[in-house]
């Protein structure tokens, strides 16, 4: 009865965390001492569960526990392929508990799947020119960007009352409520678009023009959502986005009237204000209309409003990219890449000083140097240059087949910047990129700098002593991708909304004087503001880099003859010590630096030294 008690005890907190990523670690720790109990009461063969098939299922939890090998039992998490039966029977493992995983996993993708896009429409509608509320069919708010919610505090003509939208005039609300109900059963279709003026008085300077719209909502509702773009016509200056009057070849008298009619002037309203006559007015919205190829001019306002704009097209572009540096805080440039995709970095250092690439590991982006490196570098006398890799921080994304894919972004990047030759350098998962470049183009690199590297690890000699996420991670790259990108994402945003509570989990797997570093809050929220950064495209690319690093390279490290220099913690427990000797072993020119009682973040505690002997290095005084 116990056991079963452990079960049900177990498939709550696997409910429990589907609903909240934040309960991924404790799941994990969970499901491994409960191998422990049951191995030590030895349970009888009971048909809820049998310890022996749990020890099989979810690994032995003294040797560190694997869900991956867990997950070999699941069919398949793709809704587009059929479920198909493992070799091994299910009635051989536990069903029951295999099931609510499950169950449990893809409830945990739907909601962060809702959370993400969620992010995304919220993203977009405050970079749209006008406010934007987003409503059900009972007029309750799903959204609203900031120029609404001040418009809506205000109270003036509309305000909220318990999520729903109300007006000081009760006819007035009658009338939106329903013109909101009626676009919310209506095809997303300009054709179903309604313009609304909402009078407050007798001065028309405080009149609100409301365009509903209706769109897509949720699957599993019979109704669209309705988005109301809210302006005070009179009022509220416009200014059409030059892009679009240069997109559609509309002169400045054509871009003067399109403006007026988006705040809703009507034909003689701009016939009294331009001083001119309506014949004139009347074959200008004519061009207008025929420049824009439609027919109405609600048609045209539901272009401007959410068509191909310049605040919307570039809010189309950086969808996802919401950096968490505002503009006086960061000092990002870009360039654009041959294939048009913008790649993001940032320069440390002095801009005369020795040239290093340095590529982030998994967790970071180019603001991570300012955690490792930047005051080394500076001291040192190192131009420290720093990108973003593909769909990290502000750089484009990119799906890469290989490594390799990535080698011509460095190239472009170190042309852009009059780099004849540099030093790559890579920490983690950069590492790899970095090896990827050394061996692409070899005549630009002076030197190959890794820390914390090693290659992929196969053996249970190779996996000893490495933490269970990392362990997890890397076997789930190579049998069950999909699940990967699925639990990445669930953990990141779960790191992301209690980021305390994963420092504090994270410190206990920490070497003493990493862990003294980690106890900083400073520190804390230099890592915390890279974490963000890096992930606010979500994290499908962090878990892409986890499968490309368990795959074919595309080459072998014997083939990278640039002089290596290799820095690794001897008590590494991410990518263990083993790992770095074995890459240290097959590349051809390495030198290998062991530091003892280190961990894996060496590069927060002895960049410095790494800068000094990379300098020696190059003036071939090697200490």
């Amino acid at each position: 009865m116990n056991n079963e008690f452990n079960i049900h005890k177990m498939i709550g907190l696997i409910y429990t965390t589907a609903a909240d990523p934040e309960q991924w670690p404790e799941l994990l720790h969970a499901l491994a001492n409960f191998v422990d109990t049951v191995d030590s009461e030895q349970a009888d063969n009971s048909d809820i569960i049998r310890s022996e098939n749990l020890a099989s299922l979810f690994g032995n939890a003294r040797t560190n526990f694997s869900l991956a090998t867990a997950l070999q039992y699941l069919p398949s998490l793709e809704p587009d392929k059929p479920e198909q039966q493992n070799s091994l029977s299910l009635s051989n493992v536990s069903p029951v508990l295999l099931s609510h995983f499950k169950n449990a996993l893809l409830v945990s993708k739907r909601l962060v799947d809702y959370e993400e896009q969620k992010d995304m429409i919220v993203t977009l509608i405050n970079r749209l020119p006008v406010s934007v509320i987003i409503v059900n069919a009972n007029a309750e708010i799903i959204e609203c960007n900031s120029q609404a919610l001040s418009l809506l505090e205000s109270g003036e003509l509309l305000y909220v009352d318990k999520r729903r939208i109300e007006s000081v005039n009760e006819s007035t609300s009658r009338n939106l409520r329903s013109a909101i109900e009626k676009m919310a059963h209506s095809a997303p279709s300009s054709k179903s678009d309604l313009a609304l003026m909402l009078s407050h008085g007798s001065d028309e300077s405080n009149n609100i023009m409301v365009y509903l719209s209706p769109i897509k909502g949720s699957d599993m509702s019979d109704s669209s959502h309705v988005a109301m773009f809210v302006s005070r016509p009179k009022s509220q200056p416009f200014i059409l986005p030059s892009s679009f009057s240069a997109l559609y070849s509309l002169t400045n008298k054509e871009s003067e009237i399109a403006a007026l009619l988006v705040r809703g002037y009507s034909i003689k309203e701009i016939v009294n204000k331009r001083k001119t006559s309506e014949h004139t007015v009347r074959s200008q919205v004519k061009a207008i209309l025929s420049k824009t190829g439609l027919n109405r001019q609600s048609e045209l306002i539901r272009l401007v409003l959410v068509g191909p704009g310049e605040n919307v097209r570039d809010s189309m572009r950086l969808l996802g990219h919401r950096s968490t540096l505002s503009d006086n805080d960061s000092n990002t440039r870009t360039i654009k890449l041959p294939d048009g995709r913008i790649l993001a970095f940032q320069e440390y250092g002095r801009v005369d000083g020795v040239p290093v690439i340095f590529l982030h590991s998994v967790r970071g982006c180019r603001i991570e140097i300012e955690n490792l490196a930047a005051q080394a570098a500076l001291e040192k006398g190192i131009r420290l240059i720093a990108p973003d890799r593909p769909g990290f921080g502000l750089s484009d994304p990119k799906h890469l087949d290989s490594v390799l894919d990535y080698v011509q972004d460095i190239e472009t990047l170190a042309d852009t910047l009059q780099l004849d030759k540099f030093s790559i350098a890579g920490y983690v998962m950069g590492g790899l990129f970095a090896k990827a470049v050394a061996y692409a183009i070899p005549e630009r690199i002076e030197r190959l700098l890794l820390i914390s590297c090693g290659v992929t690890a196969h053996s249970a000699e190779d996996f000893d002593g490495m933490i269970p996420l990392y362990k997890m991670s890397h076997k789930l790259a190579r049998k069950f991708p999909q699940v990967l990108r699925m639990l990445s994402s669930i953990m990141v945003r779960g790191m992301l909304r209690n980021p305390e509570r994963f420092f504090n989990q994270f410190a206990t797997q920490l070497e003493p004087c990493e862990a003294e570093l980690f106890s900083s809050q400073e520190f804390r929220e230099k890592i915390l503001r890279a974490l963000q950064e890096a992930s606010n495209q979500g994290s499908y690319h962090i878990a892409r880099e986890v499968e490309l690093f368990n795959h074919p390279w595309g080459f072998i490290a014997a083939d990278i003859k640039i002089p290596t220099i290799h820095w690794h913690g001897e008590r590494d427990s991410h990518v263990p010590c083993i790992l770095g000797r074995k890459l240290a072993a097959l590349l051809p020119d390495s030198q290998l630096i062991i530091m003892p009682e280190r961990g894996h973040f060496l590069p927060y505690l002895h960049m410095t030294e790494i800068f000094e002997n990379l300098l020696a290095s190059l003036n071939n005084k090697l200490m």
